[in-house]
Formats: structure tokens, sequence, C-alpha cells
């Protein structure tokens, strides 16, 4: 089971999954029966989880579940839990993208909770990346490409689509002319041959390019979010500034006010400044009473 031939098995198995209780036993059972090559199984299973459509990663996911609860409760074993934990980790910071996903894993990770199935701390980094920003795992410096290579592939996808479907093409009134024997016919038919050798490749890389669809939009929606968060923390830096600009303006109209014054609130008067007259009479004043008495 150690074989590339073999990991090209597993991978055929994964992506053979549908999300029925049938199916998720049967390769459940098929997983834990190949227990000798759970690491090769793993890393198959977060290769097919990452390529994979959000129907698929549900399944997968809840093929995780089947095999975890079943070696835990009924085998009393960590060997997959601890084998598949570094891997369901990365699935879940993976379909943070995927609303329907994401709401079906908190439900799964619940149930990993109330059975005991994983340890509390790795329930907790489990939680711990559900909770996380997005922000952290988008690649803002990619968008532009993906984005443009995405255009590029329909562009050339719907010129292969318009010549295919062109009305005045007919193979009959293309070849017929060419074939006047046998050699002509060979190489008639070699040519067709060609043709439909190119044409399959077209229908391949339609394939693949309807398949990265789905990727593009995951892709597109992480950026959506990305920027939402990314406005919000300038909008908030935005304001602490304008608040702080305000409180400026306010300090300098009254240093302005205050020279223009020379009153200046709360300020100890010097040491070298004379007292008032006023003051000092009424000491003279008292003073005399004083000695009177």
């Amino acid at each position: 089971m150690n074989s590339s031939h073999s990991e090209e098995k597993i991978q055929k198995r994964f992506e053979s999954i549908k999300n029925t209780p049938d199916s998720i036993q049967s390769i459940a059972l098929w997983v834990q029966h190949h227990r000798s090559s759970l690491a090769t199984i793993t890393s198959v299973w977060i290769h097919v989880y990452k390529a994979s459509d959000d129907t698929r990663r549900l399944a997968l996911f809840y093929l995780t579940n089947e095999i975890c609860q079943n070696t835990k409760l009924r085998e009393k074993t960590d060997e997959f839990t601890n084998a598949f934990f570094p891997f369901i980790l990365k699935a879940i910071s993976i379909s943070r993208v995927s609303d329907i996903v994401k709401d079906k894993i908190v439900k799964v990770v619940n149930l990993f909770e109330e059975r005991r199935i994983f340890s509390s701390d790795q329930l907790a980094q489990m939680r711990k990346i559900q909770e996380e920003e997005i922000a952290a795992d988008f690649d803002h410096s990619s968008i532009t490409t993906e984005i443009e290579n995405f255009r590029e592939c329909t562009i050339l996808a719907l010129k292969g689509h318009k010549m295919l479907c062109h009305p005045d093409f007919s193979f009959t009134k293309y070849f017929k002319p060419k074939i006047t024997d046998r050699i002509e016919g060979e190489k008639v038919i070699e040519e067709m041959e060609s043709c439909l050798n190119r044409a399959r490749a077209f229908t391949k890389l339609c394939d693949e390019h309807n398949e990265r669809t789905g990727s593009v939009l995951g892709f597109v929606e992480s950026a959506k979010k990305f920027y939402s968060i990314q406005l919000r923390d300038v909008a908030v830096v935005e304001d602490a500034y304008q608040k702080y600009f305000s409180g400026i303006q306010v300090v300098k109209r009254e240093l302005l006010e205050m020279k223009r014054s020379g009153v200046y609130p709360g300020a100890t008067p010097p040491r070298t400044l004379r007292r008032p007259l006023l003051w000092t009479t009424s000491i003279s004043v008292t003073t005399k009473r004083i000695h009177l008495h």
C-alpha cells in the first residue's frame, strides 16, 4: 500500500465517495481494514479534500467522523483520531470559505466534544481555527493572477466552442474532394484522427475549466471577506485619526486664544511677579489695627 499505484487506488476510492450512509460506512470499513497504511491514507484524504467541491468535502468529513467514532468508541483506540487530527485541522481551515460546509463541520465538532472522541486540547485547536478570521489564510497578492488566468481560459473555451459549432463547416465537403486514392484516403484518416484528438483535448480542457470555476468562486468569496475585514479595520483607524485631528484643532484654538488674551487658565504665577497692590494695602491696614489695639 506504499506504492504510487496504491496511492492512486486510495485517491480513486475517496473520489468515488457519495454523501450517503452506505457509501461512507463502506469506505470507513475499508480504511479501518488497511490501518497499516494509515499515514498514506490520511495524506491522500486531505489531497482529495482540497480538490473537491462542497458536496464531496462534506462526505469526506463525515467519513472521518465515522472512522474516528467507530475506532474510539468500539475499539477504544486513539490510533485513527491522532492520525486524522492534523488533517482535520487543515480541512476545517480550508472549509471556512463555504458557509454550508463550515456549519456542518461545526455540528460534527460538537459531536466530537459530546462523545469525547478527541482530547480537550485537540478540540480547543479545532474551535480556535473555526473562530479565526479568514483573512489570515488569504493570499491577496494572487487575486489578479487567478482572475486573469480564469478569464483567458474562458475566452479560449468560448472561441473553441464557436469554431466547433460553426454552421457552415461540413466534414463531408471538406474531406471528400481530398480522397482520390488509397494513399490520400489514409492521409485523410490521419488528419481526422488528429482532429478528433484535438477535440478530445479541448473537451478535457473545458471539463477542467468547469471544475476550476468552483475554486475561483471560492477564491472570490474569500477575497470579498478579506477586503471586508480590511475595510472595517481601515474605517476604525480612520475614525481614530479623525478624532485625534479634531482634538488637535480644539487645543490649537485654545492656545491661540490664550496667546491673544494673555490668560492661561490654571497656570501658577511666577515667583518674581509682584503681589497685587490691593492685597498689600489690605495687609498694611490690618497691621495698623493690630498696633492700635
